[in-house]
């Protein structure tokens, strides 16, 4: 079987051949038409030429006989028979050249052209002679061109004849060329018609009716089923139909494939129409819920949700079919044993589809260990620093100069003092993390100012400072903001106190503010230290929990692994970033950047 490529191009050449033919046939009897008219137009030209040649001729002869016949004979010739004169020469020269432009024309014509120069010649030799007064003489040079112009005469009358008969022929060949051209063009039409009809059937049998079958199959792979027919041949519509069918089975052992990874799925799949049914969803719901995927189909969503929860829902996913991205809510649903069962949803809306997409994780057990958690943390608020606080408070009664006691006990006793100081400070450290990672963290705006924060914070470090003989060097610049103080007061004294543990003595520690933005809308306060810097493979979870710089560095040294990380909760609270760049040659730079208005 031809290809397609093949049977277009057979469509396309035949009738342009076709056409080429016909044209050339029509444009080879058109030329044959206009040779003939061609040779009948220069047949009559040349007839033209020759009449005009005798009249002017014969009127020069009358004209010098009427001028001889007159009493006052002048011999001058006279303006009209020079005209005349070269009336006739530039005759005979136009007759020569028309000769020469058609060596096709018969000998005929050029005899006569030579006769006629002859009898002009001799015309004129007679005419010097007759009016010097020889009379005799110029008769008989006047009697050698008769012969010339009996010869032309002729030879003009043959030629008529031969014309007279030629443009019969040539009529007849005009009427037979004529005819034939108004036959072909007469069955150019229809046969025209008759290649185009029997090339397009051809094509339709071949081509169209496998072209629909194809697409018949394209619908049919559109919607998920097998394709029916089979287009048979060997070109490019078959090769794709044989793909067809390969793409069929491929698609299907893909949704095999899918399906049994959805049902495998430790989480809820499942998708949503813009009226909130529930169109696909697999097995995890059984699992997780106890609904089959029969009883969940066609179901809508709204009616699992909890009752207290339904408007909430609404809202829901009314705002994820707008479209804005993917979103994730909490849900309380509804399971098939009449429980309840904590659930995160994550959507994402398909316009062209019209449907949300969602995947549903069981948060039940994490909200059940978030609830062990904040019961842990109340009973260590509680039920152990309370106790630690009073047994504090009773060691810093033993140790106060009113009680005496022996100079060892107070030793031991003031070191007691000391762990109980850091474990209580872990405690509320471990505290206020929860309560910030909890979302509970309470910020008190005001105005404030960058110099009312530093000084703040450098006053409560600056005993540590004069101790280690560290210079703490303020910026002499000041900035306006709204922001909860105290809370940056406590940022500022965590990395200064840092920067203090880790700097050598006699060094200097140095604290820069800039605005940041194009209208100065943020600000950025660092604290630099000349410390030994920070190891790069520390420098990405430095703000985590229970993180430290260098955990082999010296007991005083070590800290709790939490300063940093409250640090972070504080500013990302005022919407803000932290940071740090180290360098192990010249220390590092602690920085945070807030906006100066909520």
């Amino acid at each position: 079987m031809l290809s397609l490529s093949k049977k277009v191009l057979i469509l396309v050449t035949v009738p342009v051949v076709f056409e080429v033919g016909l044209v050339s046939v029509v444009g080879s009897l058109l030329v044959k038409v206009e040779e003939a008219r061609v040779r009948a137009a220069h047949a009559r030209d040349l007839s033209s030429r020759f009449n005009r040649i005798l009249v002017a001729h014969f009127r020069r002869v009358s004209l010098l006989m009427v001028r001889k016949s007159q009493p006052n004979f002048n011999p001058e010739t006279s303006p009209e028979e020079e005209e005349l004169t070269r009336q006739v020469q530039a005759g005979l020269k136009d007759l020569r050249e028309a000769c020469a432009r058609n060596p096709g024309d018969s000998k005929g014509w050029k005899d006569i052209s030579a006769a006629m120069d002859r009898v002009d010649a001799v015309f004129n030799r007679a005419s010097e002679t007759y009016f010097k007064g020889d009379t005799v003489q110029a008769s008989l040079t006047w009697a050698t061109a008769q012969n010339d112009l009996a010869k032309a005469f002729r030879l003009a009358s043959q030629i008529a004849n031969e014309d007279s008969q030629t443009e019969r022929l040539n009529e007849a060949d005009y009427d037979r060329n004529k005819l034939l051209l108004e036959t072909v063009l007469k069955f150019s039409i229809p046969a025209s018609v008759f290649v185009a009809f029997g090339l397009a059937l051809y094509f339709n049998q071949g081509t169209s009716s496998r072209l629909r079958k194809l697409m018949a199959n394209t619908t049919l792979l559109a919607m998920g089923k097998a394709p029916r027919d089979t287009v048979g041949g060997s070109d490019e519509l078959a090769e794709i139909d044989r793909l067809y069918h390969v793409m069929h089975a491929d698609l299907n052992t893909l949704r095999q494939r899918e399906r049994a990874i959805l049902d495998n799925a430790g989480e809820i799949i499942c998708s949503i129409d813009d009226d909130l049914k529930i169109v696909d969803i697999n097995n995890a719901a059984t699992i997780l819920w106890g609904y089959e995927s029969d009883q969940l189909l066609g179901r809508r969503v709204l009616d699992l949700v909890a009752e207290t929860q339904k408007s909430t829902a609404q809202k829901v996913f009314d705002e994820a079919m707008k479209g804005k991205g993917s979103s994730r809510y909490e849900l309380s649903i509804r399971t098939a044993d009449g429980g309840i069962a904590e659930t995160l949803w994550s959507l994402t809306w398909s316009p062209e589809e019209r449907a949300l997409y969602c995947v549903v994780s069981d948060i039940s057990e994490r909200k059940r260990l978030d609830q062990m958690k904040r019961e842990f943390v109340a009973m260590i608020s509680h039920d152990l620093r309370t106790p630690l606080t009073s047994t504090l408070s009773s060691l810093e009664l033993v140790c106060s100069p009113h009680i005496s006691i022996s100079p060892e006990a107070r030793v031991y006793i003031e070191k007691a003092q000391n762990n109980l100081q850091v474990t209580l400070a872990l405690i509320n450290q471990l505290l206020e993390m929860e309560r910030m990672e909890s979302g509970v963290v309470h910020l008190d705006y005001d105005a404030t100012s960058t110099k009312e924060l530093v000084t703040r914070a450098v006053a409560v470090v600056s005993g540590i400072a004069e101790k280690r003989k560290i210079e703490i060097k303020v910026p002499i610049t000041n900035y306006d903001l709204v922001a909860d103080a105290d809370k940056l007061v406590q940022v500022l004294v965590n990395l200064l106190g840092n920067a203090l543990k880790f700097s050598p003595e006699q060094s200097k520690i140095t604290i820069s503010e800039e605005l940041r933005g194009a209208a100065g809308e943020r600000l950025r306060i660092s604290v630099t230290d000349r410390g030994r810097g920070i190891p790069p493979d520390k420098l990405a979870k430095i703000f985590d929990r229970f993180e430290q710089a260098d955990p082999s560095a010296a007991a005083e040294k070590a800290g709790s692994g939490l300063g940093l990380a409250i640090c972070k909760a504080i500013v990302e609270a005022h919407h803000g970033t932290i940071g740090v760049i180290s360098d192990a040659q010249f220390g590092s730079t602690f920085w945070l950047e807030i906006p100066r208005e909520t």
